[in-house]
Order: C-alpha cells, then structure tokens, then sequence
C-alpha cells in the first residue's frame, strides 16, 4: 500500500538514480529497488510523473523526456498543475513545433513579458528601451510569430521578438535628405551602424533621395557628424570607384 506523498517522493528520488547512474551495475541495482518498491506499494511511474507509461521497469522509459510528463500535465483541470508545468516548459529548447504550440495555448505572453522584463532590459542594455516599450510590443505579439521563430526555446522566441520590436519603438523614425542615391546610400549604412536597426536608401515621388530609419536624438547626432566628417573621405571613394569603372572599357 502507499504512503501518499511521501512515497512518491520516495519513488521520484529512486527514478532519479536510475536515470543519474554512471554505470551499468549502478543502474541494475537502482532498477531493481525502484521496481520492488513500485510493486510493493502499485504504483507505477505514471503515479511519479504524469506523462509516463504506467508501468514499473524504466527501461520502458527509454526516449522518453522530462518535458513529456510536463507536457501531459497541461491538460490537469488544476490551475496550480497546469501553471507549474507551464514554469517548467517554457524554457526549454528541446520542444517540437507541436509541443511548442501546445504550450502556447496555456502561456500569457503579456504576465511573461513583465515578469521578465527587469532581466531581459539588464541584458539589452539600451537605455532608449524602458518597461513600457517592452510591455507594449509583447501585447503586439501573436503566438504564431513566436512558434515561427524555433531554435530556441519559447520564453528565449517571446525576448528576441519583444526586445527587437521595444528597440524600434523606442526609436522614432527618421527621414535624412540626400543629394543622391550614393550619398543616401551612405546615410543609411551610418543609420544601420549607429543604431543596428534596418535602415534604407530610397527615392521620393519628386526624384529627390533620402535615407529613412530610426533613430534616437543621440544616435542621429552621431549619424550627422559621421556624415558631416567622412564626406569628404565619400567624394574621394565615388571619383576613385569611377575612375576604376571607366578603366574597364
């Protein structure tokens, strides 16, 4: 008969030597007392962890992954399950696309941006950045953008997304006037380097050029007096980059 809590407690801590042995003999013998145990008191390890096969020998465990038993414990009618579980998943990289989509539907994207929030600016590190502007692109966020971003696990897709989003809005957009497609070219790679958000040259419907991105009021100094103190350096390169073109023919 079982002990209640205790036993399975018990029980988790015997699988663990099982699955934590270092040799073969190690694990015959941890084997042999977690299935003793188990059959002395019917139980199985699905009693020790959802998800597993109701069985008592661990060789039939084999494949099998902790995220399983948390994965199965999403569909508990307890809040308290179903919340630890989600805990328990949503850092986890080993996830498939389904696992992952399934975790997603118990998942607030939102309550995980603010809860993480303090963490994921502290790495950022961009002072432009602050809590709103976090919290404002997780709202924006859908799960189908995060399940298109794997390789990682899902709490690591919802900071890439949100942070990169948080970045642009922390940064209005910004239009720099060109005298030609070369010199807007040029102002959008300064752009692009000073802020490391995308950045383009293109051309109104007057046939004027302009270099558009984002920008903040420091960062597009920067851009200015880059642009102001290698123009010269720019001319030099287009007369030398004419000249090569014209030795060609």
């Amino acid at each position: 008969m079982t002990d209640g809590p205790a036993d399975l407690e018990r029980g988790r801590k015997l699988l663990g030597l099982v699955r934590g042995a270092g040799s073969p003999g190690e694990r015959s013998k941890a084997r042999g007392a977690l299935m003793r145990f188990l059959d002395a008191r019917a139980l199985t390890l699905a009693d020790l962890h959802g998800g597993m096969p109701a069985v008592t020998d661990p060789d039939a465990l084999h494949g099998w992954r902790d995220a399983l038993g948390h994965l199965a414990a999403l569909r508990s009618p307890d809040p308290e399950v179903v919340g630890a579980a989600v805990t328990a998943l949503v850092d986890d990289a080993s996830l498939t696309e389904d696992e992952r989509a399934a975790l997603l539907t118990h998942l607030d994207l939102d309550k995980l941006a603010a809860s993480r929030a303090p963490g994921w600016l502290f790495e950022l590190g961009d002072e432009e950045v602050t809590d709103r502007h976090v919290l404002d692109a997780a709202r924006a966020l859908s799960a189908q953008a995060v399940l298109s971003l794997g390789g990682m696990s899902v709490a690591g897709a919802v900071q890439t997304l949100v942070m990169g989003e948080a970045r642009v809005q922390a940064r209005p957009a910004r239009t720099l006037r060109a005298r030609d497609a070369w010199h807007a070219a040029f102002l959008a790679e300064l752009l692009r380097r000073a802020t490391g958000l995308p950045a383009r040259a293109q051309e109104t419907a007057q046939g004027e050029w302009a270099a558009a991105g984002r920008a903040s009021p420091t960062e597009l100094s920067r851009v200015r007096a880059a642009a102001h103190n290698l123009d010269g350096a720019l001319r030099q390169a287009l007369d030398r980059a004419a000249r090569d073109v014209a030795r060609t023919v």
